[in-house]
């Protein structure tokens, strides 16, 4: 899409309805002022969970998993996502989730954890370590979940490697806090493989993938649509709305 149609269709995007009876998944990855392509400023990010909590419903992405499977209401419901594990969800995040009691999901790269990860850019972010993990989730606002171990794309593995990318990271995160971990997985980088959905599937987990849309009772749960936080407030704001559809359609 153009950038000058994009800015005019998001501009219009709002005023074209709500949730109604859809969720929406949406997907962060550092909250920093940092400036990178990765990284939301805490103060956006603040600004948008103020308006999740006074328009929407926040919930866990577990929760809203389940709400899928056994067929129940989902209706403006609303999940937050943060890929990777940036060690910024435990200085910049947890405070903005205090404040408003508002809930988000963080995905895991299990062998990164209290170490640097390096993005596309040669940026370099620490990691959340065992500590804040733990910390995060006795809060009672975040929960944890896969994001394989070494963020490896799925295409590239061989069968007898997602077991241990998929499940090894579940079972890490699981050592990490004492306790279950739902089997809710991020591909890496959102790229789907049929080996891995297969997998997924064989073993009872839902999926999330980087296309965009709202989240309906017909969703593919091994490819739930997200759609990315870190954009314009127009954007942002569409999300909630058909035209997340439509533009999920156009791309």
């Amino acid at each position: 899409m153009h950038a000058f149609l994009k800015k005019s269709f998001y501009a219009l995007a709002p005023v074209t309805g709500g949730l109604g009876k859809c969720a929406t998944i949406l997907t962060y990855h550092a909250v920093s002022d940092r400036g990178t392509h990765l990284s939301i400023p805490p103060a956006e990010f603040e600004k948008q969970i103020a308006y999740i909590a006074k328009h929407h419903k926040p919930v866990f992405l577990s929760e809203l998993v389940e709400r899928l499977k056994k067929g129940e209401d989902i209706s403006s419901r609303v999940a937050i996502t943060l890929d990777d594990g940036y060690a910024d969800g435990y200085e910049n995040v947890l405070p903005i989730l205090e404040k408003y009691s508002v809930s988000v999901s963080i995905f895991l790269i299990t062998d990164l954890i209290g170490k640097t990860f390096m993005d596309s850019k040669s940026n370099r972010y620490s990691m959340l370590t065992e500590t804040q993990i733990k910390e995060l989730r006795a809060s009672g606002l975040v929960e944890f979940l896969p994001h394989s171990r070494s963020h490896a794309v799925m295409s590239t593995l061989s069968d007898a490697q997602l077991p241990e990318e998929i499940e090894g990271a579940r079972k890490e995160i699981e050592r990490v806090l004492e306790g279950p971990v739902p089997k809710i997985f991020a591909y890496p980088k959102g790229r789907i493989s049929d080996a891995a959905r297969k997998y997924l599937a064989d073993n009872g987990y839902a999926a999330v993938s980087t296309r965009g849309g709202r989240v309906t009772q017909g969703s593919d749960l091994l490819g739930l649509p997200r759609n990315d936080g870190n954009v314009s407030w127009n954007e942002f704001r569409a999300a909630f709305t058909p035209a997340a559809d439509l533009a999920a359609r156009l791309r």
